[in-house]
């Protein structure tokens, strides 16, 4: 705690006593003393210096009735400082002087002792004040931080919560076209085969033809658009933690950090080969624990599935499985390895499409 200004008025207090007594050795020695005294930092060597000027300053007056001029600036020290037995030992210093004939002085140096208690309470004050100024500033701070956050976070689940909801949407709106429209088209398709099989009329039987042909393509474009929308109402993460959760022949953990917008041959791609990789772990392997990590890279995807088991068999597994989970990355342009050590390891890159790796609507 700074206290050099405080300190300075009482020892400018201190020299009105030249003004009834004229200097001598003992006042300068001490006055020289006292100004090095409140020069000294609040560090930790500079409070060992402190402690070392108020034993002296004390062992002094005793010799030295003089010094007691400068009571109130070491005073307001062992005050600020809480010395209480340096304190207690200057009272008994000032009443010995007393005793010894000292009263006048005592007297003159009692306004300066008042100042200093006074100094020091409000000193203490301002350092309460600056403390509670900064742990507000800084809890504020924090506060800020923290309702920052909470706000991106709530961002994020709006904006997770919109995502699941389009997806919910679509796949509504393809089940209402597959049972509905759909039907409709293919009782169409029925009547109208049904009314050329009993037709006659050759120009009406033309006229049926191009009807049902148009029907045809009509329901095959229903089903495009079907299978489109279906497609694009996967949402990978749901259905992998639907998978890791199906999973009870070990405990499975999921490490997903992909993109929202991911081609839909792409999605089915990774959820078949999670579902051969669970598949093949619960068969061949005598793993208690599991763990699948999905990540997306500006060029390319990875999935990693990995256990910490041991294969049933001595060798490295080369069954249908893992041919069909090759296979569907190499449709993709992608590449799977397999890595045996600590455990087994299956680990697939597939490479984004140049300009055509996002989903761009919803």
């Amino acid at each position: 705690m700074k206290t050099i200004e405080d300190q300075a008025l009482l020892l400018l207090y201190a020299f009105s006593a030249l003004l009834w007594t004229g200097p001598d050795t003992i006042f300068l020695i001490g006055s020289l003393c006292t100004v090095i005294y409140i020069t000294l930092d609040s560090s930790p060597r500079g409070q060992i210096c402190r402690r070392i000027f108020s034993v002296l300053f004390l062992s002094a007056i005793f010799f030295y009735p003089r010094l007691l001029c400068f009571l109130p600036v070491f005073l307001y020290d062992l005050l600020l400082y809480k010395d209480i037995a340096a304190t207690i030992l200057l009272l008994l210093l000032c009443l010995y002087h007393g005793h010894m004939g000292n009263i006048l002085l005592l007297l003159a140096q009692l306004p300066g002792c008042a100042a200093a208690a006074l100094l020091k309470h409000r000193t203490c004050e301002i350092h309460f004040l600056e403390r509670e100024y900064h742990r507000t500033r800084d809890n504020s701070r924090e506060l800020n931080l923290l309702l920052k956050e909470k706000n991106q976070m709530l961002l994020r689940d709006q904006d997770n919560e919109i995502y699941t909801a389009t997806l919910k949407e679509r796949n509504r709106i393809a089940r209402e076209i597959h049972d509905h429209v759909g039907h409709m088209l293919s009782c169409s398709i029925l009547m109208t085969g049904a009314v050329k099989t009993i037709n006659t009329d050759p120009a009406v039987g033309r006229s049926l033809e191009q009807l049902e042909d148009t029907l045809h393509a009509a329901m095959d474009s229903i089903r495009q658009s079907v299978h489109d929308l279906h497609d694009g109402s996967v949402d990978l993460k749901s259905t992998l933690e639907r998978l890791c959760a199906a999973h009870t022949f070990c405990p499975v953990y999921l490490e997903y950090d992909m993109g929202r917008y991911i081609p839909a041959e792409i999605k089915h791609c990774l959820i078949a080969i999670v579902k051969e990789g669970l598949h093949n772990i619960a068969r061949h392997s005598s793993a208690d624990l599991a763990r699948i990590t999905l990540r997306e890279h500006p060029g390319l995807y990875q999935l990693s599935i990995k256990d910490n088991g041991h294969s049933k068999t001595q060798t490295v597994p080369s069954g249908m499985g893992l041919k069909d989970m090759k296979d569907r990355a190499d449709s993709l342009g992608g590449t799977m390895q397999i890595y045996t050590e600590k455990g087994f390891q299956i680990f697939i890159t597939i490479p984004k499409e140049p300009g055509g790796q996002t989903e761009r609507s919803l």
